[in-house]
């Protein structure tokens, strides 16, 4: 397998695989932010995240008290990470891009 020089200090876009399995089974998902994400997932109505110990504190609290708005999260990640995210749609996205449909 080939690497190419600063693929792995530059990524053109970056995701952890949690990023997409917590979701999937419909968890609450609030995780610390890294570029990207907002390319797969629309924040603070399918995922949640912080930046900062004390924005993760203040989320953790707000969604505590709010078992409808954890709900709403849960669902709509779950959906997404289905759907625009799930491995046949990767796969179907990668061969258009390399001209194999």
């Amino acid at each position: 397998m080939r690497i190419f020089p600063g693929c792995l200090q530059s990524p053109l876009s970056y995701s952890r695989l949690r990023d997409i399995e917590a979701p999937m089974t419909a968890a609450c998902y609030l995780t610390e932010w890294t570029q990207g994400l907002d390319r797969f997932y629309e924040l603070g109505k399918q995922i949640e995240i912080y930046r900062t110990a004390e924005e993760l504190v203040a989320k953790l609290r707000e969604l505590q008290a709010e078992p409808q708005r954890r709900q709403a999260l849960r669902i709509a990640g779950q959906k997404q990470a289905q759907g625009e995210l799930s491995v046949p749609r990767s796969l179907d996205k990668v061969a258009r891009a390399l001209g194999l449909t």
